[in-house]
């Protein structure tokens, strides 16, 4: 017994020789197995001594830059520990070590290059010196097990998608002195639930929260200027949110998906809403929009289900595509004078919309079309409509005919898509636009006239349908457009000569002066004799009466 005990002793004290690592490494190429710890692997790399021990403990020694190995078993390592004269962690340094549980920084590292914890699943908790000044893009992407981190005051910019992935993350604490999260920076931080940024912060990029789904409530503080596009997107717990009149731009979809979201204020200093900016909150039930926005986008709030009623201040000229689509309670919409463009399913899936259907398939709001995908059979547009929207016929499979009247100016996309059962259509002098696709897919169109022989089409095969001959002026934008995409054409003839109209010139002598409006007074009051007075529809509703009266006063005023 005694004699086996000897003989164990001087095998755990035995040197054992190891194949070599690297034909680009000197290193040792035998290691010392001790009782406690054998050492499995030692490596040197340029100044940098490694050890690999059979407990999977990684110790890095010497000085410089700790760079990937690429032959390193990284499936083994669980700890690292680094000594005091390595001074950056570099690109691809730990990445994918799925094993590794915990490491220990010293100070004097200043730099955590990118990917360098990349894929570190198993990776808990890390304490970073308050040495290191940058974290590198994707320094900690990946890291699903990290509960916690703290970033130290040295560091002044969170890069792009540093703690992206960080699904077991709670609360972070952004040090004094960063003015930028960089974009996707805590995307799909999915457990953090508080964040503090500090007035340092002026630029919160794109994703930079997104998907972070526990967090509850933020403050933005006043030195943020730009919220970027998907900032906050899918926060769906975030219940309320502060932005700070500093904020200038929100971003494309920055609080989309914020279905906890139930109220918001929107800064005087922000001058549009962008695309899908609050698209899918679905618990937003009030939102007050302030008279500096001028645009809103696209989608900018559909799907707000919980949306009963807003205001759109005078501010706005423009509401874009499915601005409000789907805000199934919304039933109650106040939009002023200044709007002048309606895109097209602004107000799909309302009940406002759905009531101004009742009594009438076509829903015009500012003399604007924008909505007629009901309409059935012959249809007439009222005088005074000055532009058919995008999509505003779209698949109406059942109407026959239109009438446009001379108030109308343009024709938007695919205005009338798929209307199969059309089958020919005059276009006035006085539109001045046709919009892709806006007679695409009508099967049965034989003809289309267009008499405005400089009207601008849009320069594509399927603006038009293959089916229909084109009637227009010799030398028109019609002939041209059909001799192109060989559709046939026949001419009406020359270009008519022109004269243009001079709405308020009464008297017709040429200039507009109080002789007109004594005219018009005089029409208006039925004195005996009083001529007609074509000119005097000054605002083109085609009736001439005491608001053409106040028009032509403005007129002289201006002159």
């Amino acid at each position: 017994m005694k004699t086996q005990k000897i003989i164990a002793a001087i095998l755990a004290c035995t040197f054992i020789c190891t194949d070599s690592f690297s034909k680009e490494a000197d290193y040792r190429s035998c290691s010392f197995i001790t009782a406690s710890a054998a050492i499995e692997k030692i490596g040197t790399y340029k100044n940098i001594t490694w050890e690999l021990d059979d407990e999977g403990t990684l110790t890095i020694s010497g000085s410089g830059e700790i760079s990937e190995y690429s032959t390193l078993p990284k499936e083994k390592v669980k700890k690292v520990i680094i000594g005091k004269g390595i001074t950056s962690i570099g690109i691809d340094a730990f990445k994918n070590c799925s094993g590794l549980t915990s490491i220990i920084i010293p100070d004097g590292v200043t730099n955590i290059g990118y990917n360098a914890f990349h894929g570190c699943s198993s990776l808990t908790s890390i304490t970073i010196p308050d040495s290191v000044s940058y974290i590198g893009s994707y320094a900690f992407n990946g890291c699903s097990s990290l509960t916690s981190i703290t970033i130290p005051d040295s560091v002044s910019n969170i890069n792009s998608y540093a703690f992206r992935g960080c699904s077991s993350l709670t609360s972070i604490t952004i040090p004094d002195g960063v003015t930028n999260i960089d974009y996707n920076a805590f995307h799909s931080c999915s457990s953090l639930t508080s964040i503090t940024m500090p007035d340092s912060v002026t630029d919160i990029d794109s994703g930079a929260f997104r998907g972070c789904s526990s967090l509850t409530s933020i403050t933005i503080p006043d030195s943020v200027t730009n919220i970027g596009s998907f900032a906050f997107d899918s926060c769906s717990g975030l219940t309320s949110i502060t932005i700070p009149d500093s904020v200038s731009d929100i971003g494309d979809s920055a609080f989309a998906y914020c279905s906890g979201l139930t109220s918001i204020t929107i800064p005087d200093s922000v001058s549009d809403i962008g695309v899908s900016t609050f698209s899918g909150c679905s618990g937003l039930t009030s939102i007050t929009i302030p008279d500096s926005v001028s645009d809103i986008g696209d989608c900018a709030f559909s799907g707000c289900s919980g949306l009963t009623s807003i205001t759109i201040p005078d501010s706005v000229s423009d509401i874009g595509s499915y601005a409000f689509h789907s805000c199934s309670s919304l039933t109650s919409i106040t939009i002023p004078d200044s709007v002048t463009n309606i895109s097209m399913g602004a107000f799909q899936s309302t009940p406002w919309l759905k009531e101004k259907r009742v009594n009438n398939p076509l829903v015009i709001v500012n003399k604007i079309l924008i909505d007629g995908t009901t309409c059935e059979g012959d249809v007439i547009i009222p005088n005074g409509v000055t532009s058919i929207g995008d999509w505003m016929f779209g698949d109406c499979i059942k109407l026959t005919s239109i009438t446009i009247p001379d108030s109308v100016t343009s024709i938007g996309d695919y205005a009338f898509y798929n209307c199969e059962s059309l089958t020919s259509i005059t276009l006035p002098d006085s539109i001045t636009s046709i919009e892709t696709s806006a007679f695409y897919d009508c099967k049965s169109l034989t003809s289309i006239t267009i008499t405005n022989p400089e009207c601008e089409i849009f320069d594509c095969e399927n603006t038009i349908s293959n089916t229909a001959t084109i009637y227009g002026y010799t030398n028109s934008t019609a002939e041209a457009y059909a001799e192109k995409y060989q559709k046939k054409f026949v001419s009406l003839g020359d270009k008519p000569i022109t004269t243009e109209t001079v709405y308020g010139d009464v008297d017709n002598n040429g200039v507009v002066n109080a002789r007109d409006l004594m005219k018009l007074k005089k029409h208006l009051l039925l004195i005996v004799g009083t001529e007609e007075v074509p000119n005097g529809d000054l605002n083109k509703d085609s009736k001439i009466d005491a608001d053409d009266m106040v028009k032509l006063v403005q007129l002289l005023l201006e002159v």
